[in-house]
């Protein structure tokens, strides 16, 4: 059985997480997929200029490690820029520090906690909805939002003992059901939606709610969706 990949300590984010070329639509591109470990590679080496053993102590990895992940990095940017293809930013494994000491925030086990990631609600938990084809977390994710049969609902930090399951109302509208299923999901005090894509006129309304979405990746459960937003796996739409 092959060792886990161990975590890597990053200490900046991704607030941007999609490049591509201008003019370019985005179904006639092939896409690189950079995770945060190698654009943290890359800030430290390329940006901040530190030598490769610093870089490897701040990640917590040895330095042919480090070499190995910088190279990786070096090789897909070098591809997305000569061969025209947009670049992804997501994913890895990796922890998350305080950019400035070193020193991990918390206990440093695991990425950011949710509530540090999202928007918590009122009561400080975040509740996410997941497009989906029925009624469970075990169904497939539904990538169309608007015209998804069911919206599963849960709090970020424990999904097992609080899903429920409400059917999509905006199957009803004979337009906008962009626009209709934001607006239910923001009534039902959703914070991340899980789901292939967002219109603008859906994207307006969620953006106003202070709802994020994030591209689920087709083939997925609605369980398995949750799980790769849980440790960031899936982008931000």
């Amino acid at each position: 059985m092959p060792r886990p990949t161990k975590r890597r300590w990053v200490g900046c984010g991704a607030d941007i997480t999609y490049f591509k070329p201008r003019g370019v639509p985005l179904s006639s591109l092939e896409e690189v997929a950079l995770t945060i470990e190698e654009l943290e590679a890359i800030r430290l080496k390329d940006l901040e200029g530190l030598d490769q053993q610093a870089c490897a102590d701040r990640m917590r990895i040895s330095r042919p490690t480090f070499h190995r992940i910088l190279r990786a990095a070096h090789a897909k940017i070098a591809d997305a820029l000569t061969a025209g293809k947009a670049i992804r930013i997501g994913g890895g494994h990796h922890v998350y520090y305080d950019g400035k000491s070193g020193g991990a925030g918390g206990d440093g086990a695991g990425d950011l906690s949710i509530r540090e990631r999202e928007n918590p609600g009122e009561d400080g938990h975040v509740r996410i909805a997941v497009s989906a084809t029925g009624a469970g977390l075990d169904s497939q994710v539904d990538e169309r939002f608007g015209w998804c049969t069911h919206f599963i609902v849960c709090d970020g930090d424990d999904p097992e003992a609080s899903a429920e399951s409400h059917e999509n109302p905006a199957l009803a509208s004979l337009s906008g059901a962009g626009i209709a299923a934001a607006q239910f999901v923001d009534g039902l005090g959703v914070k991340v939606v899980l789901t292939g894509s967002l219109g603008p006129s859906a994207a307006r309304v969620t953006d106003a709610a202070g709802i994020r979405g994030y591209a689920l990746r087709t083939g997925m459960t609605v369980r398995e969706a949750i799980a790769a937003w849980r440790v960031g796996e899936l982008h931000q739409i």
